[in-house]
């Protein structure tokens, strides 16, 4: 008990509505660190996706624009189908995902990537840090609601006899 009374005294915790508010209060920033950290990795999975599409675009380019200068174009397309029609499938995908045809440059994305896979792992300290506090919030809830609950059985008998 003496444990829960330090703890509720660090954190300024007077009374069991302040408790209450608390456990509120870092429950709707736990719920805002989870929509962030979602948020976060849509954005990293996006970065990534542009960087291997970018990757294989580049990849793809050479084989495709040798088409135009072999000599036996019809061989060199049959013998190349696969590596063409990857390349297509790149290009269409190239042209949704970048309609300005501005693709970014590849180290960019990387430094974006980096910085947000750093976000992500601040952001994640931090939920961890605020589940560990709303579990603490949770144990001195009942340990209070427990002690209240005793101390009111104990009245309830000393009235009695």
């Amino acid at each position: 008990m003496s444990r829960m009374i330090n703890f509720l005294t660090e954190r300024g915790l007077t009374s069991p509505e302040d408790l209450n508010d608390r456990a509120v209060h870092e429950f709707d920033r736990r719920m805002k660190l989870v929509a962030d950290l979602n948020d976060t990795q849509q954005k990293i999975d996006r970065v990534t996706d542009d960087i291997a599409l970018i990757t294989r675009y580049r990849k793809l380019r050479p084989v495709y624009e040798a088409s135009f200068t072999a000599t036996f174009r019809k061989k060199y397309a049959a013998d190349h189908a696969q590596e063409l029609q990857q390349y297509d499938a790149a290009e269409k995908q190239m042209q949704a995902r970048f309609p300005e045809h501005s693709v970014p440059k590849i180290e960019r994305l990387e430094q974006e990537k980096a910085l947000l896979t750093e976000l992500r792992r601040t952001l994640n300290e931090e939920y961890k840090s605020c589940k560990a506090e709303i579990a603490e919030l949770e144990k001195a809830r009942e340990t209070i609601t427990e002690y209240l609950r005793q101390t009111d059985t104990n009245r309830t008998k000393d009235t009695l006899e």
